[in-house]
């Protein structure tokens, strides 16, 4: 994203720091770590950034589909239960209307 740090020249090519360069004396091996300790220093700072950034991310994920899971189970029990409900009321209006029928059967035989 272009909010995020672009790393410099020498971050993202860091073997440019060990390469002698004409006008310059050329790099002693403790030079040359040194340049090299410093590059993967920054380097361990920016993953460590970046990994932080994404466990806040995946904290927030995580917290979010187990709300949303939570959720789809409660509607499911209510939705259980409303149709339980709904089967029960049509039961007894079965029974009422049986025993009606068999009350008028009764009177008419």
């Amino acid at each position: 994203s272009s909010s995020e740090k672009r790393p410099t020249f020498a971050e993202s090519h860091p073997e440019s720091l060990l390469e002698d360069k004409p006008s310059e004396e050329p790099l002693g091996s403790s030079e040359r770590m040194k340049a090299e300790i410093l590059v993967l220093e920054e380097q361990n700072k920016e993953l460590l950034a970046i990994n932080k950034k994404w466990a806040k991310e995946y904290r927030t994920m995580e917290q979010y589909y187990k709300n949303k899971v939570q959720h789809l189970k409660e509607v499911s029990i209510q939705s259980e239960e409303e149709k339980s409900d709904e089967e029960e009321r049509e039961n007894t209006d079965r029974r009422t209307e049986v025993a009606e029928l068999r009350a008028r059967n009764t009177t008419l035989t």
